[in-house]
């Protein structure tokens, strides 16, 4: 039996008051046993309509079933929220408390319906999944409201009907930026290194190393000699960062959060694929400011592998991270970086200008995500025309710098 959830009002109480005004009538008008015995019925059946939803309100509970737990984006389904009441007494008045998808599909917003519950029946109530963006969600029942008959008695009773629906970033194709290790210029040979190409992490200086790996720009900024660690030619491995930071410089519409978090783990989630098929292994990082370094960390091996990688990107929470990687701690980033950022104006810039002075321009690249299908107008074409001149201005300080243009069909891309 399946009901749709619709806004109906209890009106009980209106026909309890109206039972008893009829009573009373009834009673003064004709003045017999009759008529007070009709009375005394009216006043106590409240009491015995009372303990009855007292004992109903035990046997009433949900749960959702057809669960599925991960999916796409913009990928429909569908799962069921059933209602029982397991009492040969009915429910007259539940409203339930639904967290479920908004018109859009950007959120979950919260509604508040009722409906009534037959005697020993189950009421079923479809609720659509397709979200815009990825993400984490609860959809379902997270209380439920009983009344009795004449809505004289409220009852509040928690339910564990809820489903954690995690959707997926999209996977793009390809688009072209791979990590600086992709470049020429780390494979530096070297004897002494027994065929040690390529920069993995950083560590201060021990006596008996060679004075070539000291990396002399972060020894001259932390006054402290720092060294670059050498990883085996077989062993190589880049290090993806996600900027989830905030946006400014631009009159974006509201949802522009949740949309440049999508860009970003998207283009983050095609380029760790592409340096995996590349044979290269990494890790993906990103602002994560509940853990106890402040990062989130996901590593990636095999480019046909990445459900894993996706299904970090999708709970990584973008509200709370903090713009660029000022104050992230240095050892878990290395010394080969992709920073995969949306063009924020000034804001962009800096970030990547404070990365640059930590591992020099030759050890990062950068990707730009466009963000300007989202405006109209003048603002567009200004915010394009402030993307290419920072691609400019990055490039010609030798640092290599990618935008993907994921606007045409057929995946085209504008590389620097």
């Amino acid at each position: 039996m399946k009901r749709r959830l619709s806004k109906r009002p209890c009106a009980g109480l209106l026909t309890y008051a109206s039972l008893v005004a009829a009573a009373v009538i009834f009673t003064q008008a004709f003045r017999s046993p009759l008529s007070a015995v009709t009375l005394v019925f009216v006043l106590l059946l409240p009491i015995a309509e009372l303990l009855c939803f007292l004992i109903s309100v035990l046997f009433v509970g949900g749960r959702i079933s057809d669960q599925k737990p991960v999916i796409g984006k913009l990928e429909s389904h569908r799962c069921t929220l059933r209602l029982t009441n397991r009492s040969i007494l009915p429910v007259s008045c539940a409203e339930l408390t639904l967290s479920i998808p908004d018109e859009p599909g950007s959120v979950c917003e919260i509604r508040r319906q009722t409906l009534a519950i037959p005697p020993l029946s189950e009421v079923r109530c479809d609720i659509p999944l397709r979200f815009r963006y990825r993400g984490v969600y609860t959809v379902g029942v997270r209380e439920l409201l009983l009344y009795d008959w004449f809505r004289l008695i409220r009852i509040r009773k928690k339910l564990h009907a809820e489903l954690t629906v995690r959707v997926l970033p999209s996977l793009l194709p390809p688009c072209g930026a791979l990590p600086a290790a992709d470049n020429g210029d780390l494979q530096e040979q070297s004897s002494d290194r027994n065929s040690q190409t390529e920069f993995g992490d950083i560590r201060p200086y021990l006596p008996g190393d060679s004075f070539k790996t000291i990396h002399w720009k972060l020894s001259s900024k932390t006054e402290e000699l720092q060294i670059r660690k050498y990883l085996p030619e077989s062993g190589r491995t880049v290090t993806i960062f996600c900027d989830f930071g905030g946006h400014d410089g631009y009159p974006f519409p509201p949802d522009i959060l949740p949309c440049a978090a999508d860009r970003i783990a998207e283009e983050a989630l095609s380029s760790a694929r592409e340096a995996a098929a590349a044979g290269y292994s990494g890790k993906l990082l990103w602002s994560a400011p509940g853990s106890p370094d402040g990062l989130a960390v996901t590593e990636f091996t095999d480019p046909n592998g990445m459900t894993k990688t996706a299904l970090a990107l999708a709970e990584a929470d973008a509200v709370g991270a903090s713009a660029g990687m000022s104050g992230l701690p240095q050892l878990n980033i290395g010394s080969t970086l992709l920073l995969v950022t949306a063009f924020r104006s000034t804001r962009t810039e800096e970030a990547v200008r404070s990365a640059v002075s930590l591992f020099g321009a030759e050890r990062v690249s950068v990707c730009l995500c466009d963000l300007s299908e989202m405006l109209s107008g003048d603002p567009q074409s200004a915010y394009r025309r402030d993307l290419d001149a920072l691609s400019r201005r990055l490039t010609s300080s030798g640092i290599r710098v990618t935008v993907p243009n994921r606007r045409k069909q057929g995946d085209r891309n504008h590389e620097s």
